[in-house]
């Protein structure tokens, strides 16, 4: 048995594990995205998600209403969380990897009728798009 602080070479000030970390630590963010940027292979003449991801991050930044993000449930999920900045509270909506396929179609109608003046965007997958779809005929209905 270890010292896990020790082990782990954590700081002896305590970590914050509560509350809006943006709020509290403002720069702490913004240095671990300039230090431990993610890093991807980009190859000419290929589309990969990640450089979707980005220019849509880069897009949503110039706009001045509040964006919120949803996602369903597979790898895209990890990508958004990765590569999309959301520094505003209940901006990025996700199962947090305990949810199931079609989580971020139904999520995002919901985000929109909670905030009607929101952009909401939903990244998602095709089978998760194929679980739910048929939810965009009972939001057009419902309005």
């Amino acid at each position: 048995m270890a010292d896990y602080k020790k082990t782990l070479n954590l700081p002896d000030t305590p970590f914050p594990m509560r509350g809006d970390l943006a709020k509290r630590e403002p720069r702490m963010l913004e240095d671990w995205r300039e230090r431990y940027p993610y890093k991807y292979r980009r190859v000419d003449g290929v589309l990969k998600p990640q450089s979707i991801l980005e220019a849509l991050r880069d897009v949503a930044a110039t706009r001045d209403e509040d964006v919120v993000y949803t996602t369903g449930v597979g790898q895209h999920q990890m990508w958004a969380m990765q590569y999309l900045v959301c520094d505003r509270p209940r901006s990025f909506i996700t199962s947090g990897g305990l949810g199931t396929m079609g989580y971020g179609l139904p999520a995002a109608i919901g985000a929109k009728a909670a905030r009607p003046d929101a952009t909401v965007v939903c990244v998602d997958g095709d089978g998760c798009f194929q679980m739910t779809c048929q939810e965009l005929a009972t939001a057009a209905l419902e309005r």
